[in-house]
């Protein structure tokens, strides 16, 4: 299976250090698109939905990156690609799945490789895949670093990204995205995580240089602030008591993906 490992040009350092980690695997450098050229926000207000308008610059880049590597595949013919960004931390089975990819299931357009440590929702039932599983994802699973993707869900994915509205994590695991695509899967443990959450990862400064400013969050008043205290502990019960209902009813269920 092809790789396609999305590169900035000034990041040279990062893409020696992804040549060492793929160096048994055939991959092609994608350049991605600079952010610093995209007109736009640095950052974006949390509580309003991304649109057109509302993407951050960055985030504008990111997508238009990803696009090339979809475009890619396309044009390569291939049955499946490999996406992955330059700052990742692999698995020791990694090039096993790669290598092989009998494991994807028939019909499967999209396999998310990565976790980003965060809870998230997938169906009870799973599909052996080697020695880890399959489960449908049924929440947003942030991050985009590593996914394997077809070549009707590259071009599903065109269609549905040429306004560059959503950020591209969202464009691809927010479940509200999936009807035309299928379920996404998630391969459980994951085989890649960004090197931000592994403590030690981050060896050079260029590894650093592209997290960009975060959410912009407006304000709130003292009476606000007070309100939602207050109110805190009854929403969460709310809210913990609504998630055991969904779950139970859709048969799905709540975890932290590990990496492993």
């Amino acid at each position: 299976m092809k790789i396609y490992c999305i590169n900035l040009d000034r990041h040279a350092q990062r893409m020696e250090r992804m040549k060492v980690c793929l160096q048994y695997l055939p991959f092609e450098r994608i350049a991605a698109v600079d952010g610093q050229t995209f007109a736009g926000p640095d950052r974006r207000d949390k509580s309003v939905p991304p649109t057109a308008e509302t993407l951050t610059r960055f985030e504008r880049a990111c997508l238009a990156s990803h696009r090339l590597a979809w475009t890619r595949l396309l044009a390569d013919g291939d049955a499946f690609a490999c996406v992955l960004e330059d700052d990742l931390v692999f698995s020791a089975e990694f090039s096993d799945f790669i290598h092989d990819p009998s494991w994807i299931p028939a019909g499967c357009n999209l396999v998310k490789l990565e976790t980003f440590y965060e809870t998230v929702v997938v169906s009870r039932e799973t599909v052996a895949a080697r020695n880890r599983t399959l489960a449908e994802l049924r929440s947003l699973h942030n991050g985009s670093g590593a996914y394997l993707i077809s070549r009707r869900g590259a071009e599903l994915l065109l269609a549905a990204t040429a306004t560059l509205a959503q950020p591209v994590d969202v464009a691809l695991f927010a479940p509200e995205n999936f009807r035309p695509l299928g379920p996404a899967l998630q391969l459980i443990p994951a085989l890649c995580v960004q090197a931000q959450h592994v403590a030690g990862e981050m060896a050079f400064a260029e590894l650093k240089s592209s997290i960009q400013p975060g959410w912009m969050q407006k304000k709130k008043s003292v009476w606000q602030r007070v309100q939602k205290e207050t109110l805190r502990p009854f929403q969460q019960l709310a809210d913990a008591s609504i998630r055991l209902i969904h779950l139970r009813l859709t048969g799905s269920r709540r975890l932290v993906v590990p990496h492993a």
